[in-house]
């Protein structure tokens, strides 16, 4: 796609509104607009990225932004809730986030300077049915790249900054749950969870055949004790064990907006001259629930790390995220000690940190995918409807990667149970 011209994109209210937003960023109708590729396959499962690329006339200066289009095919739209996805991830940007920054301004906190702004900034949005899409700060402007998972593992400094944005983002709710609880109300109301659904046989399929896996890996390392334990956990169902992990009447009073799908393909991280990580952005909202913070910090620590960082920084991290969410919600005018003290924290991670295995299951599989093999979902959506068993094989894992997924899958059990989370 890289070149094309903006007439390949589909949907004349989205080539409108894609004009309008570059003509209103350079002051000018005398623009000229390309499009490119925005990711890789396998990075995005709910539509279309694409990086547009655009300059002033015959300027030689450019810029760009990023168009996120829901995905336009029905059949993938109802297969997978595609558009939920995809109008939860519109609101985050449209409404939420706004909120988050007022608040904080309100507070006497610069966002940009020393508050959250973590995210990617929303230019402009379109919730008309099938045309659903989001343009957004392309952060590669400003040197975020994505960390390749396939060819680099995590840092210290690259958790400890995720663990960081996720406690200011936490920290808000905590605020405004104390000081503004109908805005709280407003912020949170109507997240029902799209995610880990039980009235979804497809998806239980798809789970029960992730939690089989899992099982067949302890079983070729000889890890039977591990094994038990792991099958004990979820007894109820790979799903139903899930679901109760992100029920957020479960966590009260303890219960935030979380950002729900916090690993390494979605968040961007800046470099000083040295190549150490100095600042991270996070995006892709559209799981974002009302559930326990810890979902966020576990699903990212167990799926997103490797164990000898987990083994050498896993408690510090832990306290750099409460003492990062205590000082943020001091400065917010709350105090962290009455509306989430360390004890509760560490409460919630024994509670709910079986969702960072099980989601981290599952992740851990696609870090593991051959990319080549991850199917077309519009093909893949018909596909299913005339074989159910398609969804045992969602995610392929070739030959040479099987002894690393194995590994990563061992070790996440292990940890999980060392830290009696199973």
């Amino acid at each position: 796609m890289e070149g094309l011209d903006i007439k390949e994109i589909s949907g004349d209210l989205i080539k409108t509104t894609l004009q309008q937003v570059v003509e209103q960023r350079l002051g000018s109708k005398d623009v000229k607009i390309w499009i490119e590729a925005g990711s890789k396959k396998g990075d995005h499962f709910i539509g279309e990225i694409y990086r547009i690329i655009y300059q002033l006339g015959n300027d030689t200066n450019q810029s760009s932004l990023i168009l996120k289009i829901a995905a336009q095919s029905v059949m993938r739209r109802e297969k997978f809730r595609l558009a939920s996805f995809f109008v939860r991830e519109i609101r985050v940007y449209n409404e939420t986030l706004p909120i988050f920054y007022e608040f904080q301004l309100s507070k006497g906190i610069t966002p940009q300077v020393d508050g959250f702004n973590e995210y990617a900034q929303c230019y402009s949005i379109i919730q008309k049915e099938l045309s659903e899409s989001l343009f957004l700060e392309d952060l590669r402007v400003n040197q975020f790249e994505m960390l390749d998972h396939r060819k680099e593992d995590l840092t210290f400094e690259h958790v400890a900054l995720v663990m960081k944005a996720l406690s200011k983002l936490h920290a808000i709710s905590f605020a405004l749950r104390d000081q503004q609880p109908e805005t709280f109300a407003k912020v949170t109301s109507n997240l029902d969870e799209l995610y880990y659904r039980t009235d979804n046989v497809d998806f239980t399929i798809f789970l029960t055949a992730m939690g089989n896996r899992a099982i067949n890996a302890l079983n070729e390392r000889n890890l039977m004790e591990l094994k038990n334990k792991f099958a004990r956990a979820i007894e109820k169902g790979f799903d139903k064990t899930g679901a109760e992990c992100v029920t957020g009447k479960l966590a009260e009073p303890y219960t935030v907006l979380c950002h729900g799908d916090v690993w390494i393909n979605n968040s961007m991280f800046k470099k000083d001259a040295q190549g150490k990580p100095i600042a991270v952005k996070l995006f892709d909202w559209q799981f974002s629930r009302y559930a326990s913070p810890v979902t966020d910090i576990i699903l990212f620590l167990l799926s997103c790390t490797r164990k000898s960082l987990r083994d050498q920084h896993y408690d510090e991290l832990i306290k750099i995220y409460y003492e990062s969410l205590s000082n943020f919600l001091q400065r917010l005018g709350s105090d962290p000690n009455k509306l989430f003290p360390y004890e509760a924290l560490l409460d919630q991670l024994k509670q709910f940190g079986k969702y960072g295995t099980l989601t981290g299951i599952i992740l851990i599989a696609i870090f593991s995918a051959d990319p080549d093999s991850i199917p077309d979902l519009s093909e893949f959506s018909e596909r299913v409807d005339e074989n159910e068993g398609e969804m045992n094989d969602l995610i392929k894992v070739p030959e040479e990667n099987l002894e690393d997924f194995t590994t990563r899958i061992c070790d996440l059990i292990e940890d999980s149970a060392r830290f009696g989370y199973l």
